[in-house]
């Protein structure tokens, strides 16, 4: 995590307010706006060193590119399971879901906004086996750091950069179903209900300037969770609101809010944004 979602997470507070407790800490005054400090004290020089140290590391990172041939592997059939929770073959076979029979896996490849591999994901069917993973097969390892990807960026991308908006769920599936229900529809998926900085420049990076969040109803605790991520987005300079009201009438605990279906999903993101 970034310092400032360490000062997020240890003191409970929001995006700004860990941004102000900083610059007081660090003798600077700061843009709550866009997070970037102004030349005010003795300290900056040492600051901006560090910053610049910090983005490079980020920037200069850059996920592994794997052989297009691997998928070659896998077969071109879907999981009924997921065709009976709403997800149609058609759309599994437009975002790249093969089978893997050996392992009883579902096979999810994630692209970067240019279409290539940059990791493979598999959803396991077997008992007792973690369901979400990686796919190691033969010795190697398609991990990728899920922090630094949005699932759905490739395919959506057309039309997350013609609305300029993007709804941001927390797994493949709701991307999956999303694209079964409205065809071309501008989500992604952040792997959890989280999101992090290099998630939100990618979509800035596309010209949106709103963002949705649509992550899954787990009970009640997350609600503060969800809004402290707004405040996080909004610190950055993008419009941000989160779904929430009425999750606990209209969904089932861990449902994701396109779960129950088209008819509610739009009450959802229609009633239930807060801005």
């Amino acid at each position: 995590m970034s310092l400032f979602d360490l000062v997020m997470h240890v003191k409970d507070c929001r995006f700004e307010d860990a941004m102000k407790f900083l610059a007081d800490r660090l003798g600077i005054s700061c843009n709550s706006r866009c997070g970037f400090p102004k030349r005010t004290s003795s300290f900056v020089k040492q600051c901006q060193e560090l910053s610049e140290l910090t983005n490079h590391r980020q920037c200069s990172y850059q996920p592994p590119i794997y052989d297009e041939a691997i998928l070659n592997y896998f077969e071109d059939r879907y999981y009924t399971g997921w065709i009976d929770e709403g997800i149609s073959p058609d759309v599994m076979k437009r975002f790249g879901i093969k089978w893997y029979e050996y392992r009883k896996h579902i096979i999810i490849p994630c692209r970067n906004a240019q279409g290539k591999l940059i990791g493979i994901r598999r959803r396991s069917l077997v008992e007792g086996e973690q369901k979400y993973m990686p796919l190691t097969i033969e010795g190697r390892d398609y991990a990728f750091s899920t922090g630094l990807a949005l699932y759905g960026l490739y395919e959506n991308l057309a039309t997350i950069q013609h609305r300029r908006e993007c709804y941001l769920f927390e797994g493949e599936k709701s991307v999956l179903k999303a694209a079964t229900i409205y065809g071309d529809f501008p989500c992604v998926a952040s792997f959890s209900h989280s999101v992090s900085r290099q998630e939100v420049s990618l979509l800035a990076e596309l010209g949106v300037s709103k963002i949705t969040l649509c992550f899954d109803y787990d009970g009640g605790p997350e609600k503060k969770i969800y809004g402290l991520i707004r405040d996080k987005i909004i610190g950055w300079g993008i419009d941000c609101g989160y779904m929430y009201k009425d999750y606990n009438i209209m969904l089932d605990e861990h449902d994701s809010p396109i779960d129950k279906g088209r008819d509610t999903f739009e009450y959802l993101k229609k009633e239930s944004r807060i801005k």
